[in-house]
């Protein structure tokens, strides 16, 4: 563990043994995120957490991706439609 001069900061690194993109990885972090370190902090006043690393990052990217991809093809559809649109009047 590490912590800033202060001590108002900690780090707590904890390697998994699994790969960033594997289930076990992902099952870990979501452990993690709902319910190991939040219970682990409900005690300390005005405590923040996060977790971090390559699956988690994964998963938030992932998950980043999957929220806006109805309005990208809502806007492919939407953008194929006009173009269609002016082709056809053209005609």
């Amino acid at each position: 563990m590490r912590a800033s001069a202060d001590g108002a900061v900690h780090v707590l690194a904890v390697n998994a043994p699994f790969d960033g993109e594997s289930t076990g990885a992902r099952d870990g972090v979501r452990e993690l995120r709902s319910s190991l370190v939040p219970a682990a902090v409900k005690g300390v006043p005005g405590a923040r957490w996060a977790v971090g690393g390559e699956a988690a990052s994964n998963i938030d990217v992932d998950q980043h991706a999957s929220d806006r991809l109805p309005w990208v093809i809502a806007f492919v559809v939407l953008l194929t439609m006009l173009i269609m649109g002016g082709c056809s009047a053209r005609s």
